[in-house]
């Protein structure tokens, strides 16, 4: 499956800048579309458990430039992963160019 392909069977959504009208307000908002595959796994985990909590990946992707910049985000079941990888860092990402 190429990865065009994988986007439509994938759970993404985005976070942006919120424009904050109180100290508490979030950093960011967005939205999420969730898949049917991604809602059936999490429905089928709370019924083998004997918790109110399911645990799922949460990745994120930086986009954009200037003040164009978010996060896209994918919830997917969860799964085991090796830690190799570039260090990133969010912060910087975010205040770069600005």
């Amino acid at each position: 499956m190429n990865n065009s392909n994988q986007q439509f069977h994938r759970s993404l959504g985005d976070l942006r800048e919120n424009k904050k009208t109180k100290p508490n307000s979030p950093d960011l908002v967005g939205r999420i579309k969730l898949k049917l595959h991604t809602i059936s796994w999490i429905i089928e985990q709370k019924e083998q458990s004997n918790t109110d909590e399911v645990t799922c990946n949460l990745a994120g992707w930086l986009n954009g430039e200037g003040n164009n910049k978010f996060i896209t985000v994918e919830l997917s079941p969860l799964y085991v992963q090796k830690i190799n990888g570039p260090d990133t860092s969010l912060a910087k990402w975010l205040t770069y160019g600005n």
